[in-house]
């Protein structure tokens, strides 16, 4: 009897509204499993999404790839007069977050790393897989600054030739101040300065006699 007052008088008062505030609560705690359960589902539902747009980047990644790898070796024996070059991505089982890497061997040499190719034979490779991505996806404008430095005249008219196929498609804008190139511009832009301190623009229009009209 003892015992069982001493357990009366711990339990406290009764809390009549216990049940009410069960109902509140569980009602609360199915709401907040519904709202878990529809998240839970719109999140399979995004990640299904997501699956299928990799995928269809992968393949359209892919054929991409192929086609300017192909137009790429094309160019490249083109400009170079022959050898062989080819894309690589650095890491082949992640197309979408891969490099890509360029392997080349120009004519009468033997395959090796692009930082070993002299500067003029790094630049055209570089014009190359430029001309291959303006093949596939032409740009409206397409700016190029001094890529014909470490160029001598022979391959700048051979790069400049090159450029008058794709100005069909595409607008170039080239800084540069090379004479041999500025042969076949359409209109030249340049800067001078009568008074130190001060820059002056002019432009000098050129007729289809006087340039290739580039």
């Amino acid at each position: 009897k003892e015992k069982l007052h001493d357990f009366l008088v711990n339990f406290g008062a009764v809390n009549l509204g216990a049940r009410q505030e069960y109902e509140q609560l569980n009602g609360r705690f199915s709401q907040l499993n519904e709202q878990i359960s529809d998240i839970e589902q719109a999140s399979e539902n995004l990640q299904k999404i997501i699956q299928e747009l990799d995928q269809s980047l992968v393949k359209r990644f892919k054929e991409v790839f192929h086609k300017v790898n192909q137009t790429f070796a094309a160019i490249f024996q083109e400009i170079f007069g022959g050898g062989w070059a080819k894309l690589e991505l650095s890491e082949a089982d992640n197309w979408l977050e891969s490099g890509v890497e360029i392997s080349a061997c120009p004519p009468g040499k033997k395959l090796q790393s692009l930082t070993l190719f002299s500067s003029g034979e790094r630049a055209l490779a570089a014009i190359a897989f430029l001309f291959a991505l303006l093949t596939h996806k032409p740009s409206p404008i397409v700016i190029l600054d001094e890529l014909d430095a470490p160029l001598d005249d022979a391959n700048v008219e051979k790069i400049a030739n090159k450029l008058l196929e794709f100005a069909k498609s595409s607008q170039f804008l080239i800084i540069t101040h090379n004479r041999k190139m500025m042969e076949f511009a359409h209109r030249l832009y340049g800067v001078t300065s009568h008074v130190p301190g001060i820059s002056d623009l002019f432009s000098v229009e050129l007729s289809a006699s006087d340039s290739n009209v580039l």
